[in-house]
């Protein structure tokens, strides 16, 4: 869910705005255009977070298969 989606219920109106959609201002064009740019370029620095993120806490992990029957060692420790 996006931050908006948490805050308040509902995903956010677009009220259908597009770069797609026919214009009489070239200036609203623009702005479209700009907006669509700053859109893709935050997904893709989200993305790129996301991956850094998970490449770092993959160098912690490390692969176990057991069998039924096997004992294993639990180190517990309770929440204060």
């Amino acid at each position: 869910m996006t931050p908006f989606e948490v805050l308040y219920g509902h995903p956010p109106r677009h009220f259908g705005l597009s770069v797609d959609s026919v214009s009489a201002s070239t200036e609203v064009d623009a702005v479209l255009g700009e907006h669509a740019t700053m859109l893709s370029s935050v997904r893709q620095h989200l993305l790129r977070a996301q991956q850094r993120m998970k490449h770092q806490a993959d160098k912690q992990r490390s692969e176990w298969s057991f069998q039924i029957g096997n004992y294993v060692y639990l180190k517990l420790q309770p929440y204060v």
